[in-house]
């Protein structure tokens, strides 16, 4: 195995950390605590999973076989798992060229291959990742995963040819990634007034690069230059003008351009730029998920940004996703690449003239006039790729024909915008609005804006707009553990109104499931749910990863019993359900025990009486206890993740699960019908 030299030494650095983990707790490393402990690496991790060293997968970080061949044999822990995959190769090449169809149970490889099962159960992953499985359980470590051997065993002689085959393709994407007559790293770009240091390359287009790099104060930007070989042709002279409308418009919503030189690229000049970088673009976004909310305020600083550049006369002609730059928050909103986007054109009518399907793929925000030689081009190809990103934005789907996915099949109160993308994609350009001020108007035309609207939206929708207000920001997991601040979002989120019209969007999820009708800070620690009171000691916002999968979970603390009642019970309750509870109601300030509350009287000083007005109905919790709350057609509400919800629940409380397990079920769930 030879010594590695495709990682640079930061890179092996978090590669051998990750490992170390992943080996001492012989299991995937939690993503989001790793990613934490290195926070100043996270742009290097994403590119490492990128590549292919990292495989992020239900949240969790493994090192994947091509990262541990790369360590090995400077590392320990990666040449011990290389020399037992390579010694289970063997012995599993002998299985197979005796029986070609063998399958096993895992529990049973140990006899098989004389090793412990710790030990195989450390080396699955890497086998299956070799492909020396043709079928297998999901979950190779639960009872009863069984694999069946693939022909890969006897298609290579040796673990080892099959992990230099790897290497070798990963080497080839590397070596792509590298921008053309610059080293890998330490290239230097100079302008009169500043020089920057080249970090690492984060796009690539037919035409031009854009790296990150740092200036001399320290700070990063980004940079991007044009291939050489188009100094000859006419996209050189577009790339110029690119530069001279970012530095022309300054616009909020236009990509700023910060410096301008020339570097030089396999010994010949060429233009580049600098420009802010930008830590994701709207496709990125998109990927994350982003809330309801958020999108048209989003969308409406596209509009403004393309309406700037029109306004001096400039069609982008290639907006789509990713050639629109945003801020962590997403306050920010950049149009970018304006000018060389022009290139693509050329590449859409070779496409289209050879009938080439797979590569007209590449260009689906293109117009139908931008595929046809023959036919003017001018604004309203913009207003045709804004109309596909403003449904993309909502559905996840781009338009094609007259089947997709529409706004109102999950957001049934934002139907209006249905008709307004219809009349933005129509396939004639004359027949769309012809400027943004009139597709502004025909936004304003087809409807009024949900949040004017008297009636509740679907649940989902209506839950996330909420969870925006209460937990701006939270992507993933985010734990509050300041009962008065709990308390404060708590207080957001359920603000009245919480019913409307019979609808009760918001429900609270354990070892059952209710609307919440009524919400109330009791005290400074405790809340009134629907007659429930918590103590809240802390809660948790989860984000997992698109509006629909939004919850937010309460842990809280035991609280004093009424006295009402012999509490033997108690400890036996903990044991069967995780928690222990009573029922008791008030009237006239007094407790009551929950069956004069169903007798409908009670006794006041020795004497029976009847309740004059319904007592206040309570249960109290006596335990520590946890519960869910979430949107009323949010996957939750799945009765076959009933018990597996209450098993996590419990599990949480006693500290034997955490909120990431949580998060991970829930994403597995199916998405529920939104008008529910």
């Amino acid at each position: 195995m030879r010594k590695p030299t495709l990682l640079n030494d930061n890179q092996q650095r978090l590669l051998a950390d990750l490992l170390r983990e992943q080996f001492e707790d012989e299991s995937d490393v939690n993503a989001r605590r790793f990613r934490a402990e290195h926070s100043e690496h996270l742009s290097t991790l994403d590119e490492m999973v990128q590549i292919g060293w990292i495989e992020e997968r239900d949240r969790h970080y493994l090192v994947t076989l091509i990262g541990v061949a790369e360590l090995a044999p400077d590392n320990e822990e990666a040449d011990a798992i290389i020399q037992l995959c390579n010694s289970v190769f063997d012995r599993l090449r002998e299985e197979y060229l005796r029986e070609p169809e063998q399958g096993f149970l895992v529990e049973n490889l140990e006899g098989v291959l004389g090793i412990p099962l710790e030990q195989i159960h450390l080396v699955l992953p890497f086998l299956r990742q070799a492909s020396l499985f043709r079928s297998y359980t999901t979950d190779l470590t639960s009872e009863g995963a069984n694999v069946v051997l693939a022909e890969e065993l006897i298609l290579h002689k040796s673990f080892d040819e099959i992990t230099a085959a790897r290497l070798q393709r990963v080497a080839s994407r590397v070596d792509s990634a590298s921008p053309r007559g610059l080293a890998q790293d330490g290239g230097v770009f100079r302008t009169p007034l500043e020089s920057y240091t080249r970090i690492k390359q984060i796009g690539q287009g037919g035409s031009g690069l854009v790296i990150s790099a740092r200036n001399e104060d320290g700070n990063e930007v980004a940079i991007k230059y044009l291939d050489p070989e188009f100094k000859r042709r006419s996209q050189y002279k577009r790339f110029r003008n690119e530069i001279r409308f970012g530095q022309r418009v300054t616009h909020p919503n236009v990509l700023r351009i910060l410096d301008v030189g020339v570097v030089e690229v396999d010994q010949q000049p060429t233009l580049f730029y600098v420009m802010p970088l930008y830590p994701m673009t709207l496709r990125t976004a998109l990927q994350r998920s982003i809330a309801p909310t958020k999108i048209m305020e989003i969308f409406d600083r596209i509009l403004e940004g393309v309406e700037a550049a029109h306004a001096e006369g400039v069609w982008h002609r290639d907006l789509k996703p990713e050639n629109i730059l945003l801020n962590e928050d997403m306050s920010e909103v950049r149009v970018a690449d304006f000018g060389i986007a022009h290139f693509s054109e050329e590449e859409i009518y070779s496409a289209a003239e050879t009938r080439a399907a797979d590569r007209l793929a590449n260009f689906r925000y293109a117009a139908p006039e931008q595929r046809d030689r023959r036919l003017a081009k001018d604004q309203r190809a913009d207003i045709f790729a804004l109309g596909l990103i403003l449904n993309e934005m909502f559905t996840g789907e781009v338009p094609q024909g007259t089947g997709y996915r529409k706004i109102s099949a999950d957001f049934p109160d934002l139907g209006y915008l249905d008709d307004a993308v219809a009349k933005m994609i129509r396939q004639r350009a004359d027949q769309r609005p012809s400027s943004i001020s009139e597709v502004r108007e025909v936004l304003r035309k087809e409807g009024s804006p949900a949040e004017s609207r008297t009636t509740f939206p679907s649940s989902t929708v209506f839950f996330s707009r909420r969870f925006s207000e209460a937990f701006p920001g939270v992507r993933g997991i985010q734990v509050f553990d300041d009962p008065s601040v709990a308390l404060q979002r708590l207080s957001i989120l359920l603000r009245d109104p919480l019913t409307e019209n019979g609808k009760t969007p918001f429900w609270w999820w354990r070892s059952g499931d209710m609307p919440i009708e009524h919400f109330t800070v009791a005290s400074d620690n405790m809340i009134l749910l629907d007659g429930q009171e918590l103590i809240v000691d802390w809660i948790a916002a989860l984000n997992p990863q698109s509006y629909y999968q939004q919850f937010v979970y309460i842990q809280t603390r035991p609280a004093q019993p009424s006295g009402l009642y012999d509490y033997s019970y108690v400890e036996n309750c903990i044991n069967e359900s995780g928690f222990a509870r009573e029922e008791f109601a008030i009237y006239e300030g007094n407790a009551i025990s929950r069956a004069e509350y169903d007798d409908g009287a009670t006794v006041v000083d020795g004497t029976p009486v009847r309740f004059s007005y319904p007592p206040d109905l309570r249960v109290r919790y006596l335990s520590s206890y946890n519960l869910l709350i979430a949107p009323q057609s949010s996957p939750i509400n799945n009765t076959q993740f009933d018990r597996t919800r209450d098993q996590l629940l419990n599990q949480i409380l006693h500290e034997e699960a955490d909120l990431e397990d949580l998060a991970s079920a829930v994403l597995k769930l199916p998405k529920r019908d939104p008008n529910i």
